[in-house]
């Protein structure tokens, strides 16, 4: 799995209860399921400011990209799922980082992290 382009760092909130902590909201795609050029939009260097427009799509950037990776795009079975949830619980807990929320699907995972020991985790 690698990491996929990221807009900008979502700047931290404060969460009831953890008035002063930072918490980050953290998403990542898994190899190969969101390429430049995708009709969907992505991120490049003229298009990477939160609150401004997506690269357009362009069939031809997409295609390289393709022709770039190595293996296939990667969807999670279930296991993988599982495997890489119990791996982000694992880290968080090792660096003392509190957990508010975690979402690992097929082809991205979405994470709520706070640094330092708080309540209110998973």
């Amino acid at each position: 799995m690698t990491f996929g382009a990221w807009r900008t760092a979502t700047p931290a909130v404060t969460l009831p209860g953890m008035e002063g902590a930072r918490a980050y909201l953290l998403t990542f795609r898994t190899y190969g399921t969101w390429l430049p050029g995708d009709p969907r939009g992505t991120v490049d260097r003229g298009h990477r400011l939160r609150g401004t427009p997506l690269a357009p799509p362009r069939a031809r950037r997409e295609a390289y990209a393709m022709s770039l990776m190595h293996q296939p795009p990667v969807i999670l079975s279930r296991a993988q799922r599982a495997a890489v949830r119990d791996a982000i619980r694992d880290l968080c807990a090792s660096r003392e980082w509190v957990l508010h929320a975690l979402a690992v699907q097929t082809n991205h995972v979405h994470v709520v992290v706070a640094l330092g020991r708080h309540q209110n985790a998973l």
